[in-house]
């Protein structure tokens, strides 16, 4: 008996030791989504199209949307790198993986509904972003509209498969590692050259906009992006199941791992074990800052070393303060975009703070070492990714300034980007000192509440400090584009008046959570 014959046999004595669930059972999601959609929906939509019509304009997805497309098709394939579409429990890897067994007919079926998930999942995607460009009256052509929902959901299915590439292949994940840092300065590049005709050619990212961002013919780009899917799905499906068992093994322990870690709401560990499937090989710097003399000034030093030791992450970060300020300051006038910014920024403030992370996990070592309360250390901790991040929101506002693309009012904004970036790092620093994990009273005054607010509390605990960071990042901006500068002095004593209020509960902070 063949290997194939006895794969569908064991699946055919599975579903007969396990009925599968009726169809009734099965088409309950559906009745649960239908009836949402149709009773729920319209009471969203005007608002949704409303906001979405601001944001998703014709002009904004031919500028913006390459460089996201290139950003979100590579983000998909490095997710390979961390699990991928095809994923195994701990148990099937010991026992299923290792029987003789043809992995190949084993891979295939999760294979194939990746891609079908990958493809559902951006054509919900395109839906949304129709929404936003057909409203405000504008309209879209029928054509163009199924067009773009097609394209779009063949750019899904090709990061689907190049996740399944990176997966099954350490040459891939390689490959792809090195590609972030060009896509980014090639995502970068796109939106600096406002250039929307060569960046709607310039790849698979561009072809799929062609449909809503171009007034030509937009045919010949959907055809060749049709290919390209089809060829690198079909290169997935031939290369199914090559993966060594190590990599399984791996990916099954890391998903194990943070599905337990969530729920306890322990995202620190979660994050942890992604890490340790996805990260590169470990490449220690041997640098020697001088060790300075002053106590005072220990915290930074070992801040600045762990900077410079992993450069990546510091890269990131001063690329992400950068390119949130720029967002800021190009596009004040528009709200939605500056919030992103802001969030930008704070994403940017939080790749910096890992020691502060570290130094929640072990409280007793710094108060014993240092000498010092734990909250004046987070405090110290907070100084250099404060200093890095104004440093890059600066440079970036300058930037704009030579380039000649501040809006009206944007002098101020730019002053008021800059000054933010204090009260936004010191916001990501209160997020981070809680070290990812839901303090137990929160979790229980959340499984104890009968009004049914259970889970609005435990959201709220989670965003607070990021909503509060966006909140200093936009609020000023938009206030001065929107109503002048009038307010300008007011609206600088605001964000000191923030900055030192955060400073002061940073600091309060006596114990780890």
């Amino acid at each position: 008996m063949g290997s194939a014959v006895r794969v569908s046999a064991i699946r055919a004595f599975w579903r007969g030791a396990h009925p599968p669930p009726s169809l009734l059972k099965r088409l309950e999601p559906v009745y649960y989504v239908f009836f949402t959609l149709v009773f729920i929906g319209p009471l969203f939509y005007g608002t949704a199209s409303t906001a979405l019509a601001e944001v998703a304009t014709p002009h904004a997805v031919s500028l913006w949307g390459p460089s996201l497309a290139l950003v979100g098709l590579l983000a998909a394939a490095r997710w390979g790198a961390v699990q991928g579409p095809v994923v195994f429990s701990v148990p099937d890897v010991a026992w299923l993986l290792s029987a003789p067994l043809r992995r190949k007919d084993l891979v295939l079926w999760r294979l194939v509904r990746g891609l079908a998930a990958g493809a559902g999942g951006a054509a919900i995607v395109a839906g949304l972003v129709l929404v936003g460009v057909a409203g405000d009256h504008r309209g879209v052509a029928a054509d163009r509209a199924a067009g773009f929902v097609v394209a779009i959901a063949l750019l899904g299915v090709l990061g689907v498969a190049a996740a399944s590439l990176v997966q099954g292949s350490r040459r891939w994940d390689t490959a792809t590692r090195r590609a972030v840092w060009p896509a980014a300065a090639i995502a970068v590049a796109l939106v600096a050259a406002s250039a929307p005709g060569f960046a709607l050619w310039s790849g698979p990212w561009g072809w799929a906009l062609q449909p809503v961002a171009s007034g030509g013919a937009w045919e010949p780009a959907v055809a060749l992006l049709a290919l390209l899917a089809a060829a690198a799905a079909g290169l997935a499906l031939a290369r199914r199941g090559a993966a060594p068992t190590e990599r399984y093994v791996l990916r099954a322990e890391a998903r194990g791992g943070a599905v337990a870690a969530l729920y306890s709401f322990d995202a620190r560990y979660a994050r942890r074990s992604f890490t340790r499937v996805g990260g590169g090989p470990a490449r220690t710097r041997r640098l020697r800052l001088p060790v300075p003399r002053s106590p005072g000034l220990a915290v930074a030093w070992r801040d600045a070393v762990a900077a410079l030791r992993a450069p990546q992450r510091l890269g990131e970060a001063l690329l992400l303060a950068a390119g949130g300020a720029v967002v800021c300051v190009a596009d004040a006038e528009h709200t939605a975009a500056v919030a992103g910014g802001a969030l930008a920024i704070f994403a940017g403030a939080s790749r910096l703070l890992e020691p502060l992370r570290a130094e929640t996990d072990s409280p007793d070592r710094g108060r014993l070492l240092l000498g010092s309360p734990l909250g004046r250390t987070l405090l110290r901790h907070a100084a250099l990714p404060g200093a890095a991040v104004m440093a890059a929101a600066a440079v970036a506002a300058a930037g704009c300034a030579a380039a000649g693309a501040l809006p009206r009012h944007g002098a101020a904004a730019a002053l008021l980007v800059v000054a933010g970036t204090p009260a936004v790092t010191l916001c990501a620093a209160l997020s981070s000192r809680r070290g990812g994990r839901l303090p137990p009273s929160v979790m229980a005054v959340a499984s104890t509440d009968t009004s049914g607010m259970g889970g609005a509390i435990v959201v709220a605990w989670i965003a607070a400090w990021p909503v509060l960071g966006i909140a200093l990042g936009t609020a000023p901006v938009s206030s001065v584009t929107r109503h002048g500068t009038a307010g300008l002095a007011q609206l600088l004593l605001l964000l000191a008046t923030a900055t030192a209020t955060l400073a002061a509960a940073l600091r309060w902070e006596r114990f780890a959570p």
